[in-house]
């Protein structure tokens, strides 16, 4: 998306996550995200509605919410594992998903996805309901309505 829309994009998974699967500390993410979204344009790429949230969403004009019913979601993250376990892939600051973590870890995208798919829709629908982000958001519900919109956009 953000080739297509000629825009920088900040990955939050990049920013967050150090070697040996640490996280960086609360105060230092939010300094960083703060000052990557300074620029007029940009694309946010990631789900930290907890820790960050209204920090970015508050100062985005447009918000887009790739709302996939769950199945999809859920199917999609099947060939992401083989990726990342079976052929190795790196993916932020030298960090890999092992098999075991993916099987048996309980912040397995396997198990956190079932555990947290519906809270984290309450959570963005309650906030896109908020007054003040009135007309904020377009919501799409699959990736065909999306590219099409995305296609108007670069026709501009």
């Amino acid at each position: 998306m953000e080739k297509r829309l000629g825009l920088k994009r900040i990955e939050l998974d990049a920013i967050n996550w150090l070697p040996d699967w640490q996280e960086l500390d609360y105060d230092k993410f939010r300094e960083i995200v703060t000052r990557e979204t300074e620029g007029e344009a940009w694309i946010i790429d990631g789900n930290y509605g907890s820790r960050i949230g209204r920090l970015v969403l508050n100062r985005a004009d447009t918000a887009i919410w790739l709302n996939l019913p769950f199945l999809t979601v859920y199917k999609r993250l099947f060939p992401r594992i083989y990726n990342r376990v079976v052929l190795g892939q790196e993916l932020w600051n030298g960090n890999r998903e092992s098999l075991w973590i993916t099987l048996f870890d309980k912040d397995s995208l396997l198990y956190w996805i079932p555990r947290r798919y519906w809270h984290s829709q309450r959570r963005y629908r309650k906030f896109f309901d908020e007054p003040e982000n009135a007309g904020k958001l377009l919501e799409f519900n699959d990736v065909r309505t999306l590219n099409t919109w995305l296609d108007t956009m670069t026709m501009n």
